[in-house]
């Protein structure tokens, strides 16, 4: 899942939109913008897409200061939506648990449930609380 970056494209990257901590709706609304774009673009580069990773943690750690409804009860659905965001499929899903794809599979269709080791393992991917894939 490791992206080749170009450090040149990256930094204009990175200067273009500046990562800073989402404080206020209106932060959230801009980068709500600029990641739904670099998701929707079937040319994103991987110096786009690696910012998107850098702040889908920022853009779940404010949602759940100030949406915690959206986390309280949807591991699963913060699970998919973090997959999304990363442009994860169940077969990268799969290697980061150590589990079989069937299984993954299986998460992902909500016919099993996230263990306690998965949750540890997904908290420590995304940089989230353990609490976001737990119910």
């Amino acid at each position: 899942m490791g992206l080749s970056l170009n450090t040149e494209r990256y930094l204009q990257v990175l200067q273009k939109h500046m990562p800073r901590p989402i404080e206020s709706d209106e932060d959230y609304d801009y980068w709500a913008t600029v990641l739904e774009s670099i998701d929707m673009s079937p040319n994103s580069t991987a110096e786009e897409k690696a910012l998107a990773r850098l702040m889908t943690p920022a853009m779940v750690e404010y949602d759940q200061i100030h949406n915690p409804e959206l986390y309280a009860s949807d591991p699963l659905g913060s699970l998919k939506f973090l997959m999304e965001s990363n442009g994860m499929i169940q077969a990268d899903l799969s290697r980061l648990l150590g589990v079989s794809r069937t299984t993954a599979s299986q998460i992902c269709a909500g016919t099993r449930g996230i263990s306690k080791a998965s949750a540890l393992k997904l908290a420590e991917r995304f940089a989230l609380p353990l609490s976001v894939f737990v119910s």
